[in-house]
């Protein structure tokens, strides 16, 4: 997920890869419309995507990234049918905050105090 790491192997971070940029406020909906020509062939000649520091990855980011896969590979399995290697220490660091946009259809959240 961090840019600093992917570089240091000679990889990307998973919002690049998915073509996302730095936009968390679009639905799912949009993402898989608005996806790239080059996102959906780089999605479909994949066979293994390899995720360091999973605990770093939020269930939204997680779920964004199988049903574009999903849609772009023309697979309704996990990940449309792409293999998934996830490394990570769950005790290492923090769960990651949750979006303040809904990432099903990009509306703001509501903000719960208790």
């Amino acid at each position: 997920p961090s840019g600093t790491a992917a570089v240091n192997v000679r990889a990307q971070t998973l919002h690049s890869f998915f073509g996302l940029g730095g936009q968390n406020n679009k639905g799912i909906d949009k993402c898989k419309s608005q996806m790239r020509t080059t996102i959906k062939e780089r999605l479909r000649n994949v066979d293994t995507l390899v995720i360091d520091e999973i605990s770093m990855v939020s269930y939204e980011m997680f779920d964004r990234m199988d049903q574009m896969s999903r849609a772009t590979r023309g697979d309704d399995i996990p990940f449309g049918g792409m293999q998934l290697i996830a490394f990570g220490d769950f005790c290492q660091l923090p769960p990651v905050k949750p979006q303040e946009h809904c990432y099903r259809c990009g509306r703001e959240r509501q903000k719960i105090t208790l």
